[in-house]
Order: C-alpha cells, then sequence, then structure tokens
C-alpha cells in the first residue's frame, strides 16, 4: 500500500493549517469572555512550550495575549505552510529529490545572522525581523522534508514489498 504523493502533499498542508491555527487561535481564545477558551487556550500554550520559549517580549501580541510561539518560530512555522503551500509549484509532487544540501545549509543563515548582530547589540530585538529571518529557514524546510517523509512513509508501510519479501524468502 503506497501513499499517494498529492495525499501526502494534502495532509501536510492540513496539518502546516492546524499548527498555525493553533499558534494564532491561543491568544483569541484568551481574549473570549464568555467562552471557556481559557482551559483551551493555557492548553495550546503548554503544547508549544517544548518547542519554543515563549518570552512575552519575543512575541507578537494579538487581543493583548501573546501568540503560542515566539516571532521567530511563527515565522519559521509561517515559512513552512507558504514552503508546502508552493511546493507543487517548483518542484514535481513525486517527491523523488530533496533539495540540495547547500541550500539547506543556506537557509538558517539570515536567523543566525540575526542572533549574532542581536547578541553583539548591533540593533534593537525586532519582532517582524526575527519573523522575517525565521521564515526564509521556514520557506525551505519543506523541500527538504517532504521528499524525505514521503520514503520514509512509503518504506515503512509498503505491505507490498513485505508480502513480496515473505514469498521470495519462503516464509508463507
Amino acid at each position: 500500500m503506497q501513499l499517494s504523493s498529492q495525499k501526502l502533499y494534502l495532509l501536510s498542508l492540513c496539518l502546516m493549517a492546524l499548527w498555525l491555527g493553533l499558534i494564532i487561535g491561543a491568544p483569541f481564545l484568551l481574549s473570549l469572555p464568555s467562552f471557556n477558551g481559557n482551559k483551551v487556550a493555557f492548553l495550546i500554550y503548554w503544547f508549544f512550550s517544548p518547542v519554543c520559549h515563549q518570552l512575552k517580549e519575543s512575541s507578537f501580541i494579538i487581543y493583548g495575549n501573546q501568540m503560542a510561539v515566539c516571532s521567530r518560530c511563527f515565522g519559521i512555522y509561517l515559512g513552512m505552510m507558504l514552503g508546502v503551500f508552493t511546493y507543487p509549484l517548483i518542484r514535481s509532487l513525486d517527491f523523488t529529490r530533496v533539495i540540495h544540501r547547500r541550500y539547506m545549509m543556506l537557509a538558517p543563515l539570515p536567523m543566525v545572522g540575526d542572533v549574532v548582530l542581536l547578541a553583539m547589540r548591533v540593533y534593537p530585538s525586532l519582532l517582524w525581523l526575527k519573523a522575517l529571518t525565521g521564515l526564509f529557514f521556514g520557506l525551505a524546510l519543506p523541500f527538504y522534508l517532504l521528499p524525505a517523509l514521503y520514503q520514509m512513509i512509503n518504506q515503512c508501510f509498503n505491505f507490498k514489498s513485505v508480502a513480496s519479501l515473505i514469498q521470495t524468502r519462503g516464509l508463507k
């Protein structure tokens, strides 16, 4: 049983939309007084706490509440969503080739440069710049991760190849 490339693409798109929806939705839920959104929002913040420091001074604010991740992480996830969305416009959905490693090594350079310049106090911390540098990195990730994920899923769940292996080895 093979997972079609179109199904993996649509699944990736839906998961990224859900991921971003949770990040943006948490501050909205906190702002609703009549809805029992506080418990749900706190669960969302807790869910994202292992992947982000969630410092208020590094986060975008919506309705007086910070997003579930910092601005840089938000940029990375938004970039990933845009990368998944534009994937079929740039590459074939057959997922046979990953992007060259040099591009994956170049993708985080703006982000690393921003961190270094912030540490050297060359300029103040700018949320939009953190998000923008994260976005560049996030844009590249689907072009590396989707082909690898597609191959991994189809190797792990390729029941036809397991059945043929059993038949050729005489294990039946």
